[in-house]
């Protein structure tokens, strides 16, 4: 995995890593000294990835998994352009986007407009948020059944869809599971993603729109598995489209709607939501005025 991020590894200079792995090699290395010295080379800043953790990320994390590192002492590397937002749950209004003959009219969408923080008291990514929070994590995958070109889009130093993979091994290592939106004959999630969607297991859930919805809550499982949480990380294709309408609504209904009858419930409106530019595909940034700290990301 260090390897994989740098090639060149202790071939032709001093490695930041080094006092970490001459602590592995030592019969008398303990989870604290290893903590500690994961914390040194964070503190090491790095013009592309934030910091030198940022840019071992893969690797740092398998081995405070692995050690393992107790909870209490897990490292955090944080995070600049990629910081976690926290979108707080915000109750339905008494009329929202009712069904009806003007509701096309003049072309408005109402959507939440939920209370935006950053998520944490320092700088912290998607992934950092995940493995130090109190208990397990739902994550939910918003149409990432093919390749996008935003996929490879590099945020701190690391390409989008890699940072989707990482996401999804924190939250099936703290427990939690994972729920993929997914329309037509597609697969579940592409390639890139697939083994680490399917190390869940029989408890992953699977959504597949059938019709032209961008919103899960149209179908019960989707809602379950939100419900389920009192904080889901949310990610997906693409920011101001597909996974604007899932957290905060758009002009889509439950089968059979009569006039009057609200349009299908936003995430936001069921569970928290935390997310980041880190896991969201787009072409340069979010344009959409919901997202608040994170527009123009």
């Amino acid at each position: 995995m260090v390897r994989a991020a740098n090639p060149t590894y202790s071939r032709l200079k001093s490695s930041s890593l080094q006092p970490l792995v001459a602590i592995l090699n030592s019969p008398n290395g303990n989870a604290n000294q290893v903590a500690l010295a994961i914390t040194r080379i964070r503190s090491t800043a790095d013009v592309l990835f934030v910091n030198k953790a940022n840019k071992y990320k893969s690797a740092l994390h398998f081995l405070q998994r692995t050690y393992p590192i107790p909870l209490a002492q897990w490292v955090t590397f944080g995070a600049q352009r990629g910081r976690a937002i926290r979108f707080t749950q915000t109750p339905m209004p008494g009329v929202f986007n009712p069904y009806g003959p003007a509701m096309y009219a003049n072309g408005n969408v109402t959507r939440l407009q939920p209370q935006n923080q950053w998520e944490g008291a320092a700088a912290q990514s998607v992934e950092d948020f995940v493995y130090t929070a109190a208990g397990p994590i739902g994550v939910v995958l918003i149409h990432l059944d093919g390749y996008q070109n935003g996929m490879h889009e590099r945020v701190d130093g690391i390409r989008v869809i890699d940072h989707m993979q990482n996401v999804l091994v924190a939250v099936r290592h703290r427990g939690g599971n994972a729920c993929a939106l997914h329309i037509g004959n597609t697969p579940p999630v592409l390639p890139a993603l697939a083994m680490e969607f399917n190390a869940f297991g029989v408890n992953r859930v699977i959504v597949n729109e059938q019709g032209h919805r961008h919103m899960g809550s149209f179908h019960a499982a989707f809602n379950q598995f939100v419900t389920a949480y009192a904080t889901v990380v949310v990610m997906g294709f693409d920011a101001d489209n597909c996974v604007r309408a899932n957290l905060f609504g758009t002009k889509e209904y439950a089968a059979n709607a009569v006039q009057g009858t609200n349009s299908l419930t936003p995430i936001t409106a069921q569970a928290d939501a935390v997310t980041s530019r880190a896991v969201l595909v787009t072409g340069g940034v979010i344009n959409s005025a919901e997202y608040g700290l994170i527009q123009n990301l």
